[in-house]
């Protein structure tokens, strides 16, 4: 488990409760796991006069990647209380304090990988002080730099006069004179703290080159042991730790950032994975505190994975959010969330805000049922639950998220969706019609209403549900009758020798004005199935060559139902499921009359037609009420 912090907490009971104290515990300490170690080498060049410059080699091995040399001091003040006997001191120009000749400060050759590479010093003629600035001086590379050095040999601190005080001075310093001359560097690294440290460069110092693989002159190279020292430094670079951190949230409306009211999860395991660090790096692991609050300090700086681990109990992946190291959005989500990948933390950053968000799954059930005759759909004691009815779910947009159907106890279900916005839509079974549907009831956060014929919107905040949505379905009416030959007018059918008349064409009328039509078959019987609940006509279209004779009222789930009227009948009630029959269409052939009209001579009207026929006599057909119904003439 990574330590959250400087800190160790423990928690200590007490009779009303329980407190939480902290101990301040020592810092972390992040090491680099190769040393660094620079190396530099006196060489006196002259052979007891002060005809050229004294020789310097400098050069480093190891230290973390990126590591250069900022800065070399070296000072021939080797108590560091002031020039005195035994001290040298820098000779770069004629006139000053010096012994013999004099000769500044110049580079013989830079070796190094980067051409860039620049070195330039600062030294006061005749003090003791040489100060070397660097720039990209990487670990392997190489200065060689020439300055004249003398040795103090007779001192008078309070002697003013220059000339008179280098008669004290020795333009030959050796490696023994040298000897104790101190050694200053400083360096910097990626990501490192800076590193700097001090030694004395010695006489004898072989030893100390050995196995550094430092490119640097030994001691007795070309017997020269009395005219050279050498000094080797070695440090150790401290990392400057990263850290980050990030919450477990419960995120209600599923956007992906924490939003008040959005509490944090507590016990959520989160692990951290290196990845490439400057440094070996151990994976840490935490769990979220109370808050929903995890942090990993004091690691390694790199390249890191941040996994939460298990899922919190009863709680789906939501959204993660990229935090920033330092104020700049770093890494990405991985496919298939809970992991933030390439999250790069430079040494001495501070990753936050790498949140997880979770939300709690919704749901919706219902069922589809069927209202009886007589019934309304609110009368759920009495309703039929349908089986096998298809009850589909869509998304904001459109896209249909599943699809089932009732079971047997005509019930549905979406379980483990996403909280947001769902349309659900039911399919009426073909032998139904739509009825009154019911939304439901919302519980927790969330909002339901009716969308039309069978489908409700929706739309629910993490963890709520929608529950008890009906979808009602009515049975649909008939109405069914006949056509027939009512031979003796009666308006009552004598099936046994009162024929059916077929391909009569009965137009049904709704409410609105819409015709359904129907032909009677074989059986002079005509009907109208699917028919919702309603307010109808019926109408006959006379045969051609039929008169129209009686219609007889048909029954309305057994009662008489409608007005009659010539071949139609009018205002016919149909209930949801109501069954509408015998509607009857009686129909005449129509009769003839024929005679004659002659003279008859003996005046016995026998019939006999003994006189000739007369032409042009009108002939008028009343009926019993008197009224004349046609007229016609006598032929030739």
């Amino acid at each position: 488990m990574a330590r959250l912090g400087w800190w160790r907490f423990w928690r200590r009971r007490k009779s009303r409760g329980t407190a939480l104290h902290v101990e301040p515990l020592e810092k972390r300490c992040l090491m680099a796991t190769v040393p660094l170690v620079l190396g530099a080498v006196y060489i006196e060049d002259d052979t007891g006069a002060d005809h050229a410059g004294d020789t310097f080699e400098v050069s480093f091995v190891g230290g973390a990647a990126g590591t250069t040399l900022e800065q070399l001091v070296i000072d021939g003040d080797q108590d560091q209380d002031g020039l005195g006997r035994g001290d040298s001191l820098f000779d770069t120009q004629l006139g000053g304090l010096g012994a013999d000749a004099a000769s500044a400060f110049q580079i013989v050759s830079l070796q190094t990988a980067d051409p860039t590479a620049r070195v330039s010093a600062q030294v006061v003629d005749g003090t003791s002080r040489l100060v070397l600035s660097f720039e990209r001086f990487q670990a392997g590379d190489k200065l060689v730099f020439q300055i004249d050095v003398d040795e103090i040999e007779l001192w008078d601190p309070a002697e003013t006069d220059s000339a008179v005080a280098s008669e004290g001075l020795d333009p030959v310093t050796s490696g023994l004179e040298f000897h104790g001359s101190i050694l200053t560097a400083s360096f910097s690294a990626p990501w490192y703290e800076d590193a700097s440290g001090q030694t004395i460069f010695r006489n004898r110092y072989d030893a100390l080159l050995e196995g550094t693989q430092l490119p640097l002159t030994p001691d007795d190279d070309g017997g020269r042991r009395d005219r050279t020292a050498g000094g080797v430094l070695q440090l150790q670079q401290k990392v400057r730790p990263a850290e980050v951190s990030g919450t477990v949230y419960h995120d209600r409306n599923l956007n992906g950032r924490r939003e008040p009211g959005e509490e944090g999860l507590a016990g959520v395991p989160i692990r951290l994975v290196p990845v490439d660090t400057i440094e070996p790096q151990a994976v840490l692991e935490t769990v979220t505190d109370a808050e929903g609050h995890y942090a990993f300090v004091d690691v390694m700086p790199g390249s890191y994975e941040i996994v939460e681990v298990v899922q919190p109990a009863g709680y789906r992946d939501g959204l993660e959010s990229v935090g920033t190291v330092n104020g700049t959005p770093s890494g990405a989500i991985a496919p298939g969330g809970d992991r933030f990948v390439s999250v790069v933390l430079p040494g001495g950053s501070a990753g936050v805000d790498y949140d997880f968000g979770e939300y709690l799954p919704v749901r919706i059930d219902g069922w589809v049922q069927w209202a009886p005759r007589g019934e309304t759909c609110d009368d759920q004691d009495s309703a039929t639950r349908l089986q096998g009815v298809w009850v589909r779910l869509y998304d904001a947009d459109g896209r249909e998220v599943a699809a089932v159907q009732t079971g047997e106890d005509g019930t549905f279900r979406f379980d483990d969706l996403e909280p947001g916005e769902y349309r659900i839509v039911e399919e009426t079974p073909p032998e139904f019609f739509d009825g009154d549907d019911t939304p439901g009831q919302v519980f927790g956060d969330g909002t339901a209403a009716l969308d039309g014929n069978d489908a409700v919107t929706v739309r629910l905040g993490s963890g709520a549900s929608l529950e008890d949505v009906v979808f009602c379905e009515r049975s649909p009416a008939s109405l069914e009758g006949y056509v027939y030959h009512d031979r003796n007018n009666d308006g009552e059918r004598q099936v046994d020798r009162e024929e059916p008349i077929a391909g009569v064409r009965i137009e049904l009328v709704d409410e609105d004005g819409q015709v359904r039509v129907a032909t009677t078959d074989a059986e002079g019987r005509f009907r109208f199935d699917r028919l919702p609940a309603g307010t109808y006509r019926l109408v006959e279209r006379q045969p051609l060559g039929w008169l129209d004779g009686r219609e007889s009222l048909g029954r309305v789930d057994g009662a008489l139902q409608g007005d009659i009227g010539s071949d139609t009948f009018t205002s016919i009630v149909l209930d949801w499921g109501s069954r509408g029959v015998d509607y009857g269409f009686g129909e005449l052939l129509p009769g003839a009359i024929a005679g004659h009209v002659y003279a008859d001579p003996d005046g016995d009207c026998r019939g006999d037609h003994e006189g000739p026929p007369i032409a042009g006599v009108v002939i008028e057909l009343l009926d019993e009420n008197g009224t004349v119904i046609q007229t016609t003439q006598t032929d030739a």
